[in-house]
């Protein structure tokens, strides 16, 4: 194996290649073929309760015309998001994820407080998850600010990546806030920067990396976690990786 390490394997919106994208299907399914984490977004709805989907609305996961923050949990399960899957809440999601790493990412919209980071660590403590298991995430540095007086003990993440404003693709607003990983696109880890994120003392998880070659690559440029729609193929790649 010689100086290679141990690279993790975190399943966007779950095994999203496979199975309907943050769907508890697409959870179990990253789970059976041994995801070492899973990666899985966050918003509000109308009600208070913390939902699972990436989307503001429901139009691309279910082709309805309807807003998450303007519709009740009861309103938005009713939608069938792909193979009778439906939208799950956040204590559901994280029940059935005990056994591996969870990445909360928080979609937030602006800079506003909503109570978002109140209501995922509720979550979290309810549910009864090692602090150890979770990793709050987000773009958005207020929010991930906000959550670390509420659970000091789990870790965050800055996200950044290509679509943001040149002065946010390197990740420098992360100063103040006391992260322990960032979450750069993977056109923006360059071997430099991951080299120089690690050397601060940050973990460095990539995403969304999809193609073996692209997987060899950030594993060979020293990333701790590679953030992928199919963990599967991840995982053998990263395996026949260690024996070459």
């Amino acid at each position: 194996m010689g100086d290679k390490v141990q690279v993790l394997v975190w399943a966007h919106r779950g095994a999203s290649a496979h199975s309907p994208e943050n769907s508890l299907a697409a959870f179990e399914h990253a789970r059976r073929v041994g995801a070492d984490g899973i990666e899985m977004d966050v918003r509000l709805c109308r009600t208070g309760e913390a939902v699972v989907i990436h989307d503001p609305d429901l139009k691309r996961v279910a082709g309805a015309h309807l807003d998450v923050a303007g519709a009740s949990l009861r309103e938005l399960s009713r939608y069938d998001i792909g193979e009778g899957e439906r939208i799950p809440s956040l204590e559901d999601a994280l029940d059935a994820c005990r056994d591996v790493l969870v990445n909360l990412e928080m979609k937030v919209e602006g800079f506003a407080a909503t109570g978002m980071e109140r209501t995922v660590a509720e979550a979290v403590k309810k549910v009864g998850l090692e602090e150890r298991r979770v990793m709050i995430s987000s773009f958005h540095p207020a929010a991930l600010w906000r959550f670390k007086s509420l659970l000091p003990g789990v870790g965050r993440a800055l996200l950044f990546g290509s679509c943001q404003a040149w002065y946010l693709r390197r990740g420098w607003h992360r100063t103040g806030l006391s992260v322990a990983a960032i979450h750069p696109e993977h056109t923006l880890a360059s071997p430099r920067a991951i080299k120089k994120w690690r050397k601060q003392g940050l973990r460095v998880n990539v995403w969304t990396v999809n193609h073996p070659r692209t997987i060899r690559e950030f594993a060979d440029r020293g990333a701790d976690g590679v953030i992928t729609d199919d963990p599967a193929l991840a995982l053998d790649t990263l395996r026949s990786r260690q024996t070459t």
